[in-house]
């Protein structure tokens, strides 16, 4: 019966991932304005296709855990904030500021959907615990994360915001090594990194 595997893109997609992570570290810690989304999104419109083939590659190998997990992650969270900029410059051009009910509306929003991605990503982090413990750390990293977020437009302060943004660099530096690590360790066909 012939293969119809495709090489496994899981290194790629962690990889990916944590650059757009890194991209926006001084949006998430205050060091510059949400505005700034806008330079983020030559990095983010560039990952986003290869993003979505890695997670549709995924699925056709059958590694469902980490497919879902990557679809949430980054097709629909780094897609929003993709979409997020082309309003941030399209304002910015007509030289305009979003009224307040706007922004309220967009917070609500905002709350929900970053509770139920770190619902989400607490269960997926509990599937990932029974393969690599790691693995489990990381995604329950980006779970606080934005669940975190979801308090911080809840209306329950900006530390949840720092907190988030913990969160969510936790997970950049996992996903960081971990795409190192598999790709390393593939490629040499013996175990270079520990995972």
């Amino acid at each position: 019966m012939e293969n119809n595997k495709f090489a496994s893109t899981i290194p790629a997609c962690n990889m990916i991932i944590a650059l757009l992570i890194f991209a926006q570290i001084p949006i998430m810690f205050g060091l510059a304005p949400a505005n700034t989304i806008i330079y983020a999104m030559p990095w983010i419109l560039s990952a986003f296709p290869v993003l979505l083939i890695c997670i549709v590659i995924m699925f056709k190998n059958g590694e469902f855990v980490d497919a879902t997990i990557n679809a949430v992650l980054s097709g629909v969270l780094m897609g929003q904030n993709f979409v997020r900029g082309i309003i941030a410059l399209t304002m910015l051009n007509a030289g305009t500021q979003p009224a307040p009910d706007v922004l309220a509306a967009s917070a609500a929003m905002d709350t929900w959907v970053y509770l139920a991605a770190g619902i989400i990503l607490l269960v997926g982090g509990w599937l990932a615990h029974f393969k690599s413990k790691l693995t489990a750390t990381g995604v329950w990293a980006s779970a606080i994360g934005f669940l975190s977020l979801s308090a911080m437009y809840a209306g329950f302060g900006q530390f949840f915001g720092l907190i988030a943004g913990i969160g969510l660099v936790t997970l950049g530096v996992y996903l960081l090594y971990s795409g190192l690590a598999i790709l390393v360790n593939t490629a040499m066909q013996k175990k270079v990194f520990p995972f």
